[in-house]
């Protein structure tokens, strides 16, 4: 294979030396960019003795952005070029090098994405002269084959030539930018192993004033330091560097988000003042990390209310998502009313933003809550209120023209299901069946644990043979959840059936979870369940057994 590619790239290579791809025209030796469209470009004939190199190649002719220069030009550049100091050459108007192409070859290769094929022939084009997209586009096709690969062996070759091209381009004298140093930095921070490479090159782009850091290049380097140091200081040093160059919303967002999940709300806050007092417009998803961060992590609405209200007189537009986190934050707290009331007055009437599906998920999900709470303390006024404000906002998603989805079903199956409502939980059913939407294991986890409560044996293994017919792969999960169902339903010997099935199934690896949530629930109904409990014992001395002899 290897043998191939060489010759490949060998024939491709002789074709060029032999033929002519373009042919130039101009009207004096020195055009200037106001003539240059006076150049004309002519595609040759294809040779008869390689029509698929001359086919692919064609795609290429005329090429918008062309350097022209005679090779007269190039040996005086070159001898100039070899004596005295190098100096970066600076890019006339109508011929930026970081736009113009000077291998047609090496582009035809990039355009295959053979990084094989591509390295080979750059090895072969960069001594006639390069241009600095030649380099750039090869660079960010290697870096696409290690983001994709799992091949260290590979990943390491890559990673080596993609040195070597930043230290060409350090070398040919061009005038370059951040792309190639950001394709060496992302294949970097693709492992641990080499993050020194990637802090040592980190500091040497920040000594380099020809490059201006982007967005790449900071939330790369906010990832890298994020998975592989776990220390907050150091990433607050490198945000201070990345303070002394342009930071736009994308990176704060990545920040704020970043301090929000680590539930770092003060460094948050004062990275939130940061943004607000620069000259960046702030986007809606900056706020709506700290939003989230105080409901989810500490269900504190009225910081979250504050935040919004703060992005509101900033004038910062709430997205569809800013409602979402709101309203479900007041869901989750009982409190519908005032969810309703933001759903309303402010997401519809005053900013006017269309309500998908997810929001109605939201809605139906909080009253199918409140309903399983009024059922629990025998609340049965409340529970029939909830659950017909539950049916009455999924009519009003189908009659919006939405499509529910598997979400919608499973809020409505696991409501109607613990609530008792088994005729509603069966039509919910054949409505998911009659519009053709695909379940999720989520359903079949709710179904057994319906089937479980109203001691359904048969149901628990109606839902099983589903679950196997549809090829829906479960998980420790879905072991814990059936068997426990089966407890529940009276049948230590389906639990034990599940337990073997369980044994057998490639993927477990955390059989102990899976035990310890039987074992716990075996002992909380209280019923007889030696014969299963013997079962599990068995099954965990072999586990334990089979563990010592692979250790």
């Amino acid at each position: 294979m290897l043998l191939d590619r060489v010759i490949v790239a060998k024939q491709i290579l002789r074709a060029s030396q032999n033929a002519k791809l373009l042919n130039y025209t101009t009207s004096a030796p020195g055009h200037s960019a106001r003539n240059l469209s006076r150049i004309s470009i002519k595609s040759p004939p294809s040779p008869k003795n390689s029509p698929a190199l001359y086919s692919s190649v064609s795609k290429f002719s005329p090429i918008p952005f062309i350097h022209v220069r005679s090779f007269s030009s190039t040996l005086a550049n070159r001898k100039r070029a070899s004596h005295g100091p190098k100096i970066k050459t600076t890019a006339l108007p109508e011929q930026d090098p970081t736009r113009l192409s000077h291998s047609v070859l090496l582009h035809e290769a990039i355009s295959r994405k053979d990084a094989h094929l591509s390295w080979l022939v750059y090895t072969t084009e960069k001594r006639r002269g390069l241009s600095y997209i030649d380099y750039r586009d090869l660079a960010n096709l290697l870096r696409a084959h290690v983001t994709a690969s799992k091949d260290d062996n590979l990943i390491n070759t890559l990673i080596t030539q993609l040195e070597k091209i930043l230290t060409d381009v350090r070398r040919s004298g061009l005038v370059y930018d951040v792309d190639v140093f950001n394709s060496l930095l992302v294949s970097y921070a693709k492992d641990e192993k080499y993050f020194n490479r990637l802090e040592s090159l980190w500091e040497g782009m920040k000594r380099d004033n020809q490059l201006s850091i982007n967005t790449l290049t900071c939330c790369t380097i906010i990832d890298a330091y994020t998975r592989y140091t776990n220390d907050i200081g150091r990433l607050k040093e490198q945000y201070e560097t990345m303070k002394e160059h342009t930071l736009d919303s994308v990176t704060y967002a990545k920040l704020i988000n970043l301090y929000a999940t680590l539930g770092k709300i003060e460094d948050t806050s004062e990275l939130l003042n940061d943004l607000e007092s620069s000259t960046i417009v702030p986007e809606p998803h900056a706020y709506n990390a700290l939003i989230r961060e105080y409901i989810q992590q500490y269900q504190d609405m009225a910081s979250a209310m504050n935040v919004y209200r703060r992005m509101i007189n900033n004038n910062i537009f709430p997205n569809t998502y800013t409602f979402t986190l709101l309203i479900k934050g007041y869901m989750d707290s009982h409190d519908i009313t005032a969810a309703l009331n933001l759903f309303q007055s402010e997401m519809i009437e005053k900013y006017n933003i269309t309500v998908d599906v997810v929001t109605m998920n939201i809605i139906i999900a909080g009253y199918m809550k409140s309903a399983t709470t009024a059922h629990a303390i025998g609340d049965i006024n409340g529970t029939e209120e909830s659950l017909n404000n539950a049916r009455d906002w999924y009519l009003t998603l189908r009659g919006m023209g939405m499509k529910p989805t598997a979400v919608t079903f499973n809020t409505l199956i696991s409501g109607f299901g613990s609530c008792g409502k088994i005729d509603d939980l069966n039509l919910t059913v054949r409505e998911m069946q009659n519009l053709q939407i695909m379940p999720t294991l989520v359903t079949f986890h709710h179904l057994a644990q319906v089937y479980g409560e109203l001691s359904n044996i048969d149901g628990i293994k109606l839902v099983w043979d589903d679950l196997a017919k549809l090829k829906i792969e479960p998980n420790e999960r879905t072991f814990g959840i059936f068997i426990k169902s089966a407890i529940a339903a009276g049948s230590p010997s389906l639990a034990t059936e599940f337990l073997r099935i369980c044994e057998n199934w490639a993927e477990t690896n955390n059989k102990m979870y899976i035990f310890k949530r039987v074992l716990k629930y075996s002992r909380q109904v209280g019923t007889d369940n030696n014969r299963f409990l013997k079962s599990v014992n068995e099954v965990w001395k072999n586990d334990v057994h089979n563990n010592k002899e692979s250790g």
